[in-house]
């Protein structure tokens, strides 16, 4: 016999098995998540619509840039910039029916705004460098998130705040920036600066607790600090060169600043931040501990006096394969690092935290083996074994993320 949801809970009572207390309960927690779904939805819509309408907007101005005059280039700009603030503002603050379609158009305002920086920069002739340029973005990207109490906004802050980090650093070791310099040039990379800043994110997020006006952005500044965390330690497990080039700290200036905040961040959220339990303090300073150490063997090969080569550390010659039991011992550590994350989810009841150390161990795990099948089996061996692994990876890792989500929502 086929039951509604609702006729289950009254025969249950009926039966018994459900006081009438605990079956309200489950009752509003069906209503809470049959209203979450949709509203989830719409924040995913609207975002995508928001960003495809940004994006349209500055391609079109691209593509007919030549045919038009100065005038009508600004005046489209501040058209655009003008008509979403107050279409947004309307629909979210004065109708108030529409709030999360207003806020996606103020997110297309400020989408809006950083291209107007640097196409009016151009348009003038104006003597703007990348970094005062992704500044100016930043600072309104987070002024709109703090006024308008926007995670959308606050999540674009945190790219924002790394493009004015990279450029920044480009053009004080090189005297001049270009679009990509700060990733791909090795003497003045932003890579290996990215877990420091990780860490500074994530525990500016758990600072966030403290305040009610703050709490907003206590989880997107949380998962995007464990994000930035993870994301080059898990990458320098493929090759023993990206650890001892992609963690090795430089030493310019900005470098030992961004690290000298990046360790203020983390004493203060450990002194003073509002975490849940204990081993969430213990957590982040042992995160710290742990960025700490992998920093040091990093450097090792440099202690060593292996030399320098357009920014990158030479491994030629005798003596190299003493650093292989580093490079395992690091390995080691990613997966013991990222096993703590899940657990830390888990017991934190995070689920996108449990999601990341996941998906961290998928990718770990698809590394190491590529790395080791290319070595020892034929190609196409390891290209078939390697999918018939990342299925059954899959469906354990699906089955498993199932399970730990669910157990922190009881």
């Amino acid at each position: 016999m086929f039951f509604t949801a609702k006729q289950a809970l009254e025969f249950w009572q009926k039966e018994g098995l459900l006081t009438k207390q605990k079956a309200a309960e489950l009752e509003d927690s069906l209503e809470g998540s049959a209203a979450q779904v949709p509203h989830r939805a719409i924040l995913i819509f609207s975002g995508v619509g928001a960003i495809l309408i940004g994006l349209g907007v500055i391609l079109f101005i691209a593509s007919n840039w030549a045919e038009m005059s100065a005038t009508l280039k600004t005046g489209i700009l501040m058209v655009g910039m003008l008509g979403t603030a107050a279409a947004g503002y309307y629909l979210a603050y004065e109708r108030k029916s529409y709030e999360i379609v207003g806020l996606a158009l103020l997110f297309v305002n400020i989408l809006l705004f950083g291209a107007s920086i640097f196409l009016v920069a151009q348009i003038y002739h104006l003597p703007l460098t990348f970094w005062w340029g992704a500044l100016l973005w930043f600072l309104a990207a987070a002024a709109f998130a703090y006024i308008l109490q926007s995670r959308m906004h606050l999540w674009l802050a945190v790219p924002l705040l790394l493009l004015f980090l990279g450029w920044l650093r480009t053009y004080g070791v090189t005297g001049f920036a270009s679009e990509l310099d700060f990733l791909t040039n090795g003497r003045d990379s932003l890579l290996p600066l990215l877990p420091v800043i990780g860490a500074g994110v994530l525990s500016v997020g758990v600072l966030h607790r403290k305040h009610p006006f703050l709490r907003f952005g206590e989880n997107t500044l949380f998962h995007w600090g464990v994000f930035l965390t993870l994301l080059i330690i898990v990458v320098s497990t493929a090759d023993k060169h990206m650890l001892f080039n992609f963690l090795r700290l430089p030493q310019d200036p900005l470098s030992l600043t961004i690290v000298a905040g990046g360790i203020v961040a983390v004493l203060a959220a450990v002194s003073f931040g509002n975490f849940v339990t204990d081993q969430g303090r213990w957590g982040l300073l042992g995160l710290a501990l742990y960025l700490a150490f992998i920093h040091i063997i990093a450097q090792v090969p440099e202690w060593m006096g292996y030399p320098m080569m357009n920014g990158y550390v030479g491994y030629m010659g005798a003596g190299f394969g003493a650093l292989e039991g580093l490079f395992v011992i690091h390995v080691v550590l990613v997966f013991v690092l990222l096993l703590t994350v899940v657990w830390y989810g888990t017991l934190l009841k995070l689920p996108a935290m449990i999601n990341l150390g996941m998906l961290g161990l998928a990718v770990t795990i698809l590394i190491q083996y590529f790395s080791w099948a290319f070595e020892m089996l034929d190609r196409s061996v390891a290209f078939i074994l390697g999918g018939i692994l990342i299925l059954a990876l899959s469906a354990i890792l699906e089955r498993k993320r199932r399970q730990l989500v669910s157990s922190t929502k009881k």
